[in-house]
């Protein structure tokens, strides 16, 4: 995986953990699979927000 992939990984989790999402799993397939299509930040953002206003708060799955 390339520096800058990495880089963007590392971004975007510390973005969804500064949301409220005490655990980011930056190796979940899944996340990779965002990041590669590169999925902009403000997407994750919006999505996390949509996370922690659930009742109880929910994870990315």
């Amino acid at each position: 995986m390339s520096q800058e992939k990495n880089v963007a990984i590392e971004h975007i989790s510390a973005a969804l953990r500064a949301k409220g999402m005490a655990d980011v799993n930056s190796g979940h397939p899944n996340f990779r699979v965002l990041v590669d299509k590169g999925v902009p930040l403000d997407t994750f953002e919006g999505a996390a927000d949509t996370c922690m206003k659930a009742a109880p708060p929910k994870g990315f799955n």
